[in-house]
């Protein structure tokens, strides 16, 4: 510039020449670290050695370039390099706890335990509230025999990722084999993990006592002790079943203490939710049942079936499990006022074991009762299973199509134990 002094220009040269200098600097860096990349993505597809010494050679410095070597070298089993790239990287990323997993896992895998628990422990100390640290070391405690210790941080990474609950329950399951064991092992603390080592357990057939008092318990609300005794139901622990049902809030202790629960139809208003109780098909298009208030024969209701066409040949209608003693003689007895009921299948009453499928009992078909209520029976004797299954259906059919019409009411189902018959 005119009136420039030769210092000054001097001055604005040489900051010209850093400034150029600086983006050179630039650019070369960012050149380096564009090869430095692409090869890392080309060696961690490839496996190459070539591609890793190329990685590392344009950044030596990356972070990611000797973490993809490391990861390489693990994928091919040299875990003498994948530790000491690992443990490169860390000393470049000194708060990526990831590092230290790899360099953890990769000295366990040469049998170096101390060195790998020191790894995982520096990666916990790094990400407390993260699982796979604890989920590391746990693996690490279960693999060297040191079982309690293995399951106070596998069970802690459960709380910490609720996805990792049924991994840690095969691999206490697998080691114990015991439901005392497998609950000691897991120490659930929150309500999800007690939930789901409950459901665990009665998958397997297993149960303790403090699992059976949670069931039962406050903690539970009445929608889930239903979603426990459907499962409870599912896996035939019925006894269980019933126990927990009867926990639910609200329950009459006189009704579900009786072998058919409300035979007289009182408190029936719909299908119980948890598959105890009484159950009505409500999905048969053919059928109609309500409470009938008109035509009762004891009480203030009966329950009232109308067919009106096509109703599927076995298919419980309404039904309920009834808890009975293996090997006893039971007589059930119900009250039936049916109207011409119209069909090459007639409806009957049928008592079955819910295990075996085998009928242990039936009514003679329900029909023409002249508009009056009869009393009928059925005797019966469970021979294993502790409960029966009782269920108005159309047990079969001479005629194919086989619609059915009509209606008919039922009232005052009982059983009761025939010691004249033991």
């Amino acid at each position: 510039m005119p009136g420039q002094s030769l210092q000054q220009k001097l001055k604005s040269a040489a900051q010209a020449a850093v400034y150029a200098g600086f983006l050179l600097f630039l650019l070369f860096t960012s050149y380096h670290e564009g090869l430095s990349n692409y090869y890392s993505a080309l060696a961690f597809d490839s496996g190459s050695a070539d591609d890793v010494a190329a990685t590392i050679s344009y950044s030596p410095t990356s972070t990611v370039a000797h973490r993809t070597a490391a990861e390489v070298a693990m994928r091919n089993k040299d875990y003498p390099m994948a530790a000491a790239e690992f443990e490169r990287a860390a000393e470049l990323s000194k708060q990526d706890y990831v590092l230290w997993l790899g360099i953890g896992y990769a000295h366990q895998q040469m049998g170096e335990f101390g060195i790998a628990e020191t790894a995982y422990d520096r990666a916990i100390e790094l990400a407390p509230n993260y699982s796979r640290p604890r989920h590391y070391l746990g693996m690490l405690m279960l693999d060297t025999g040191r079982n309690e210790e293995a399951f106070e941080d596998l069970s802690r990474a459960a709380e910490l990722d609720p996805d990792l609950e049924p991994v840690i329950q095969r691999l206490a399951r697998k080691k114990f084999d015991d439901a005392e064991a497998i609950e000691a092992a897991m120490r659930p603390v929150s309500p999800e993990a007690k939930r789901s080592l409950a459901r665990y357990l009665i998958k397997y057939h297993y149960m303790t006592d403090s699992v059976r008092e949670y069931l039962m318990s406050g903690e539970l609300s009445p929608v889930q002790k239903n979603e426990f005794v459907r499962y409870l139901l599912h896996k035939q622990e019925f006894q269980i079943a019933r126990d927990v049902w009867r926990s639910r809030q609200g329950q009459d202790p006189a009704q579900t203490n009786l072998p058919i629960f409300d035979g007289g139809f009182e408190l029936i208003s719909e299908s119980d939710p948890s598959g105890l109780g009484w159950q009505i098909d409500q999905k048969m298009s053919a059928i109609a049942v309500a409470r009938d208030r008109d035509n009762v024969h004891s009480g203030v209701n009966a329950i009232n079936v109308r067919f009106a066409g096509n109703v599927e040949i076995g298919r419980p209608i309404l039904s309920q499990y009834v808890y009975v003693e293996p090997g006893r003689k039971y007589t059930l007895s119900f009250f039936v006022m049916a109207g011409d009921v119209v069909s090459a299948g007639l409806p009957a009453i049928v008592i079955s074991d819910p295990v075996s499928g085998e009928t242990l009992g039936s009514s003679e078909p329900l029909s023409g009762t002249g508009g009056k209520w009869e009393q009928r029976s059925i005797t019966f004797t469970p021979s294993e299973s502790s409960v029966v299954l009782f269920s108005l259906q159309r047990p079969s059919c001479s005629a194919s199509p086989c619609p059915i019409f009509g209606d008919l009411s039922l009232d005052d189902i009982s059983i009761t134990e025939r010691p004249d018959l033991r």
